[in-house]
């Protein structure tokens, strides 16, 4: 595995190998969650379609959930309560 990118960092050497990635849109001050589609070969993100250039985007790796954090789980239990 390569080494973790904690930094932001110019979009055009985000890894494009199917994992999210975090990604900042400096032009309208939006961030995303990103991964590149392997089968298809383009960037995707659930909640806004890409721009086709990278103008104006950085990407960093996700942040590791220190031990505190809760899972998607107890995420979901916390919302039904």
């Amino acid at each position: 595995m390569s080494r973790r990118v904690t930094t932001w960092t110019r979009f055009e050497v985000a890894p494009k190998d199917g994992r999210e990635i975090l990604v900042y849109y400096i032009h309208q001050h939006v961030y995303l969650l990103v991964s590149f589609n392997l089968v298809h070969g383009h960037w995707e993100s659930k909640s806004r379609p890409l721009l086709s250039s990278a103008e104006g985007l950085v990407w960093m790796d996700l942040p590791e959930c220190s031990a505190e954090c809760p899972t998607g789980e107890e995420r979901s239990r916390r919302g039904r309560s």
